[in-house]
């Protein structure tokens, strides 16, 4: 496939995918010598952390993906602190960007689930109730900044609602490199047929 792209002379190839698919197109571009030609891009569901630990960081030059979380560099964000701190206490070595993605939506449950006991009790903490008193309410919800905003209703249950382009930028030592962002945050609005809604 990416002898094809070479030879159509694409220079963004992007991949609606989760990580292995990536993993293997990062290494196979390197060794057709386009890793400069060829940006490979896509969805976060390529989960950066296990990308780079399939294929290794040194493929990782020119490589960009929409990720929906706040980046780990950016400790001046609360929820970002906060999850840097949970880290340091409870586990060893750097954490990956999935990690701060996972305390985003850890947010919102923690959230849904403390309005639905205000609402109707620990008696009440039903998946309707849930549901209900609970994700349906978060409105305008930032929570610690983790995730840009979230807007809940009975046909929006995206948990990512906002979204930005980051890239790699490889460190003077290996191991010492980061993702950036490269655009501003831009709304993602759902693409469901009328029909689903």
């Amino acid at each position: 496939q990416l002898t094809k792209l070479r030879d159509l002379r694409a220079d963004y190839v992007y991949m609606n995918t989760v990580w292995q698919a990536p993993a293997v197109a990062l290494r196979d571009r390197h060794k057709l010598g386009l890793d400069k030609e060829m940006t490979i891009t896509g969805v976060y569901w390529h989960i950066p952390d296990l990308v780079m630990a399939l294929s290794g960081e040194e493929y990782f030059s020119n490589y960009v993906l929409t990720w929906p979380a706040a980046l780990p560099t950016e400790t001046e964000i609360p929820g970002v602190k906060q999850a840097m701190d949970f880290y340091n206490r409870y586990r060893s070595g750097k954490p990956g960007l999935s990690y701060f993605y996972g305390i985003g939506e850890a947010e919102q449950i923690h959230e849904a689930l403390k309005r639905t006991i205000k609402a109707v009790g620990h008696a009440g903490l039903t998946g309707i109730n849930i549901k209900k008193h609970g994700f349906e309410t978060l409105k305008d919800f930032v929570g610690g900044g983790v995730l840009k905003i979230t807007n809940f209703s009975e046909t929006e249950r995206r948990g990512a609602q906002w979204i930005r382009m980051i890239q790699y930028v490889q460190g003077e030592k290996p191991g010492t490199g980061r993702f950036e962002a490269i655009s501003d945050w831009y709304s993602t609005p759902a693409i469901v047929p009328q029909e689903l809604k």
